[in-house]
């Protein structure tokens, strides 16, 4: 394996250990909407987003400060306080211990400084590449969750999940620390310019809105959607949750695969504007069979179209702000990026616990679909040459 791809595969496998142990609580936690005594479908909603929340309010700041003081620094305390907060969710016999144990996670707020790190280490003409692998590699960790979440629960139970995640945390502290090679010293030294000015570059580029808009949208809609389908899985179609992942599998294995065409259509044919339309399309459609006809059949198409979608996208809009971000503000434009990314959960673990609580799995359906409806409008007027 080559240096550059060590590097490559080292820090994505950060991000994929912090978020395998985020996503594995996806699948399950709207399922304790009756076991918690203090539950209620707004408060799982928090309980899901609430990480997004202090993700986004913290990934500018932190991601400036891994462009003055280095990356290494800014990582190993982000996941050391992304340990305390699973450690503390660990104990949680109410939904509120858990809010506040996934609001400490949500502190560790480092997904900017790694990202930007793999910026400074990959050469540009290997950059693309290799955020389709970190793309790549966080897929695998997502639908590595969506299997192992469910067994887990049904084994050991909730505070499990968070137990491993305190574990993977700990295990990228040790990536970082040992696996992970220092940034050369003259990206260091150029580290130098001002938030605010920065901030400011990246809200008057147009195209940088969108990616980042796009991010925000791809995640509120898969928080929203882990509202309702563990309770499509285990109500409708009767599913027990230690069973699930035999629905997770198969359709997991077959998205990876159809997905691979979207990410070569965009990086090897220059057709990334088609890439992400077709994306948000398949979104729509598998959102439209939800609202339409949520029949077995439909809900494992539906499944099915909507991981395609949503690991393509996870490969293809890092790389496309990581391209856009000049050398000495990557910190800030992939903060920036991961701010919106996670307010996207946030915001649709809030609106969609109200949604479902106010007009139940319809009424969080349309909405969704709404959304994707508009979200492809936005791509429409998106400038070809621009990605």
């Amino acid at each position: 394996m080559s240096s550059v791809n060590r590097t490559t595969f080292c820090l994505a496998s950060i991000l994929a250990f912090r978020m395998l142990g985020l996503f594995m609580v996806l699948p399950v936690l709207s399922l304790y909407i009756a076991k918690f005594p203090d539950a209620t479908p707004q408060r799982i909603g928090l309980a899901l987003g609430i990480y997004g929340l202090l993700q986004a309010v913290l990934q500018i700041p932190l991601g400036w400060l891994s462009d003055r003081v280095g990356r290494k620094p800014v990582i190993r305390f982000g996941l050391l306080i992304f340990a305390l907060g699973s450690l503390l969710a660990a104990q949680g016999k109410s939904i509120m211990t858990i809010i506040m144990g996934r609001a400490l996670q949500g502190c560790g707020a480092i997904g900017s400084s790694v990202t930007a790190f793999i910026a400074d280490m990959i050469p540009a003409s290997q950059r693309t590449k290799a955020m389709a692998i970190v793309g790549v590699i966080i897929g695998t960790s997502f639908s590595l969750a969506m299997l192992l979440g469910p067994l887990l629960d049904s084994w050991f139970g909730l505070s499990s999940l968070f137990y491993c995640t305190a574990i993977f945390a700990c295990i990228a502290i040790a990536i970082i620390q040992w696996a992970v090679p220092s940034p050369p010293q003259k990206l260091t030294n150029e580290r130098n310019t001002p938030l605010r000015p920065c901030i400011k570059m990246i809200l008057n580029n147009k195209h940088l809105r969108k990616v980042n808009a796009s991010i925000s949208i791809l995640h509120a809609i898969m928080t929203a959607n882990f509202i309702i389908l563990p309770l499509y899985l285990t109500q409708n179609l009767h599913i027990a949750k230690v069973a699930q992942w035999k629905i997770y599998l198969p359709v997991l294995v077959a998205a990876f695969i159809t997905m691979l065409p979207l990410i070569i259509a965009a990086e090897k044919k220059q057709r990334t504007k088609f890439a992400l339309l077709s994306s948000v399309m398949l979104i729509t459609i598998s959102e439209s069979l939800l609202y339409i006809s949520p029949t077995p059949a439909s809900l494992i198409i539906s499944l099915f179209l909507f991981f395609t979608a949503f690991n393509a996208l996870e490969a293809l809009l890092p790389s496309l702000a990581s391209k856009m971000a000049p050398i000495t503000s990557k910190g800030a434009v992939m903060g920036l990026f991961s701010t919106c990314q996670f307010m996207g959960i946030f915001l649709g673990g809030i609106v969609g616990g109200i949604l479902y609580a106010h007009y139940q799995a319809t009424g969080l359906l349309l909405g969704i679909l709404l959304t994707t409806l508009a979200w492809f409008v936005m791509l429409l007027k998106l400038d070809p040459d621009a990605v």
